[in-house]
């Protein structure tokens, strides 16, 4: 449930985002609604592949996979790339394809608690979207709280995404990422902790 809380918090703040960030940079309207379309085609794409991974391969392994593959992409292509149009696309397809696909793996976490009890199934999965409805909730005055006003009288050319707007990104851009990587770290506990069970 941790995990998933903590998923929660950072997961919707590319998705609330992104467009307004990539407006920052230089980037067009057009191109802005771009890149979020990205972000949701490949989330449809993450949700299939790993609903289907899922039933094939350990959970908590394919968990921590996921949100390694998240928190370097929140890091490197979102912090690092993305000052420009390719970099901001390439961010929004891949993080639509690592974190698009996280609620897909749920029943790979219920199937080994509930078993047969659609009971606790139904109990154990409305745990999970309250996480992260409260994740969705609770992000959006995080991230605003955590963006930098920079009021500059130029544009300075940025060579990084973390210094688009002059940084106005940057702190939120590092909670994200960071969120991602604390759920990767309960993950890898997790993941030994059912290798130790079994």
């Amino acid at each position: 449930m941790s995990i998933n809380a903590l998923q929660g918090f950072a997961h919707f703040i590319p998705l609330i985002w992104l467009p307004t960030f990539a407006a920052a940079s230089g980037l067009s309207t057009a191109q802005s609604s771009l890149a979020l379309t990205l972000v949701n085609a490949s989330s449809v794409f993450a949700g299939f592949i790993m609903g289907f991974l899922s039933d094939k391969f350990n959970i908590w392994a394919l968990a921590l996979g996921s949100l390694v593959c998240t928190s370097l992409v929140t890091f490197v292509l979102w912090g690092v790339l993305s000052y420009s149009l390719g970099g901001i696309l390439a961010y929004g397809i891949a993080y639509g394809g690592t974190a698009g696909g996280w609620s897909s793996m749920w029943n790979g976490f219920v199937r080994p608690i509930a078993k047969d009890d659609p009971t606790l199934s139904t109990t154990i999965f409305s745990f999970l979207l309250l996480g992260r409805g409260i994740g969705n909730i609770v992000s959006t005055p995080i991230s605003t709280a955590l963006q930098r006003v920079h009021v500059s009288a130029a544009q300075s050319a940025h060579k990084l995404g973390f210094m688009v707007a002059d940084g106005q990104y940057r702190d939120m851009i590092v909670y994200a990422g960071s969120m991602f990587a604390g759920a990767a770290v309960l993950a890898f506990f997790g993941w030994q902790a059912d290798r130790y069970h079994r």
